[in-house]
C-alpha cells in the first residue's frame, strides 16, 4: 500500500471513530466501509466497525466484523472483549465467558471482560465465579457503577442484603442519574421491611426516567 492510501485509510478510521463517539454510527460505517476498500487488512477497521454495528443493533454485522478483526489480529484484545458482548446480547453464555477469558488472558489489568465474564458466569449460575470476576473489575476501577450494581444482584440472591445495599449505595453515589439501581435498592430494602426507603427509591427511579425524556 502506498503511503498516501495508508493515510487515507487512517484518517477515514479516525472519522468514523469521532462519528461514533457523537452518536452518528451509519456514518461512522459509511467512514469504515471507505477504510476497508482501500485496505481489507485493517484490523481497527472491522473492529470499529463491529462498535458501530453494536450500537446499530446489528449483532449479525457486529459478530462478523469482530470475528474478522481477530483472524487479522489474533491478540486484539479489545475485539475478544465486544465479541463477548455481542455473544451475551444473544444469550451465548459460555461463548461470552470464552471471549471475555481471552481478552483477560491478552489484557488482564482491563476491568471490562472481567464484568463481562461475571455476567456470563451468573447467568450460568455460578454465583462464586461471578463474584470473584466482579470483584476484579471494581478492583481495577473503583469507578465502576455497573459492576456495583451486578455485585448488589449477585449478594442479594445469596442472600447478603445488607452488602447489596452497600453496593448499590455506592453505584448510585457514582451514577445518580441511573433508574436501576434505585429500583433494585427498592427491592431489597422492601423485602428488609423498609417500607419508606423502598418508596422513596421507587420515586427517585422514576424522577430519573423523566428526566432522561
Amino acid at each position: 500500500m502506498q503511503d498516501k492510501e495508508q493515510t487515507n485509510v487512517e484518517t477515514c478510521i479516525r472519522q468514523g471513530i469521532a462519528k461514533n463517539r457523537q452518536g452518528k454510527y451509519a456514518a461512522a460505517v459509511a467512514d469504515f466501509d471507505e477504510a476497508l476498500r482501500l485496505d481489507a487488512g485493517a484490523a481497527e477497521a472491522y473492529y470499529q466497525r463491529g462498535n458501530a454495528l453494536l450500537r446499530l443493533n446489528k449483532t449479525d454485522g457486529a459478530y462478523a466484523d469482530y470475528s474478522k478483526a481477530i483472524d487479522l489480529k489474533p491478540d486484539f484484545a479489545d475485539a475478544y472483549n465486544n465479541r463477548s458482548v455481542v455473544q451475551a446480547v444473544r444469550r451465548n453464555w459460555d461463548a461470552a465467558a470464552t471471549d471475555a477469558s481471552k481478552a483477560i488472558r491478552l489484557q488482564p489489568d482491563d476491568a471490562d471482560p472481567y464484568y463481562n465474564r461475571a455476567r456470563a458466569k451468573s447467568q450460568n449460575g455460578n454465583q462464586g465465579g461471578a463474584l470473584r470476576d466482579i470483584n476484579v473489575a471494581i478492583r481495577l476501577r473503583p469507578d465502576f457503577a455497573d459492576a456495583y450494581q451486578m455485585r448488589a444482584t449477585i449478594k442479594r440472591g445469596q442472600g447478603n442484603l445488607v452488602g447489596a445495599i452497600a453496593d448499590l449505595d455506592k453505584g448510585i453515589e457514582l451514577a445518580p442519574g441511573n433508574s436501576a439501581p434505585y429500583m433494585l435498592r427498592a427491592s431489597v430494602r422492601l423485602g428488609l421491611r423498609n417500607l419508606r426507603g423502598g418508596f422513596a427509591d421507587i420515586a427517585r427511579a422514576i424522577a430519573c426516567k423523566i428526566k432522561r425524556t
